[in-house]
């Protein structure tokens, strides 16, 4: 799933121009604010002079701070992680793949049957893959999807360090792919993503925390960019919706 990090930020940030005596506190510096103000996705507020060098969260796009996430880690490709998110991240390939197994049961349950000996998941950090497509490396919650024609498997990658609602999202999405793939269903590239990025909200809206709605956001953002956009409902898709939409084409 493609993803412009700065725009999603951007966008999910708002600027609230009060001019109230005291509007609260700074999450950044803890000093009053008096005037103009930004607010992050989850609507913590800070200094509109600390816009600049404020840091956000790669995953939930929170200001990362003391006061709000109690700080966070920068992972090895320079990603910057809550320690929020950093709680329930997924680093160990055990632990990967019991969810990549959570995941496999939950599609073939609903219509996606995918047999897991023809998947193997990799973990790994951003710079140590190098990418013919550069623009990959932009992507957020990256993943790269190959098969290996020798073995007939198909070799996921999914960044580590992806809090457990994003991986299994992200999971999902490129078993999706694995799915239209082997069953040579000829799609658009971009009505091919329009539909995984569906099975990673389907994921999300199961997780009935702040985090998954704000993702859930942030995917409509990438399907209202997509040229298919205009050919979907306003419906709420969901994974049912999803295969019976595919098979009506």
């Amino acid at each position: 799933m493609k993803n412009n990090s700065k725009y999603i930020v951007t966008y999910l940030i708002s600027i609230s121009i009060l001019l109230s005596s005291d509007i609260g506190k700074c999450n950044i510096c803890y000093g009053d604010i008096y005037e103009d103000y930004f607010k992050d996705a989850w609507g913590n507020i800070y200094h509109k002079e600390h816009q600049k060098s404020a840091k956000f969260c790669d995953s939930c796009y929170r200001v990362v701070s003391v006061a709000i996430t109690n700080g966070g880690y920068y992972l090895p490709d320079n990603r910057l992680i809550c320690n929020l998110c950093y709680q329930s991240s997924i680093n160990t390939i055990n632990y990967a793949q019991v969810n990549l197994v959570t995941m496999i049961d939950y599609l073939s349950k609903n219509g996606i049957n995918i047999d897991i000996n023809l998947v193997k998941l990799n973990l790994i950090y951003k710079h140590e893959v190098n990418l013919v497509d550069k623009n990959h490396i932009d992507y957020k919650g990256f993943t790269y999807i190959n098969q290996d024609e020798k073995n007939n498997v198909f070799n996921i990658f999914i960044l580590k360090g992806l809090p457990i609602q994003e991986f299994n999202a992200t999971v999902a999405h490129e078993l999706m792919h694995i799915w239209i793939s082997k069953n040579n269903i000829v799609l658009d590239i971009e009505l091919e993503e329009y539909y995984c990025n569906l099975i990673s909200k389907d994921i999300y809206s199961y997780y009935d925390d702040d985090f998954s709605r704000i993702k859930m956001k942030s995917i409509d953002l990438h399907l209202s960019k997509n040229k298919f956009y205009n050919q979907f409902n306003k419906q709420k898709y969901l994974i049912n919706d999803i295969v019976e939409h595919i098979n009506e084409r």
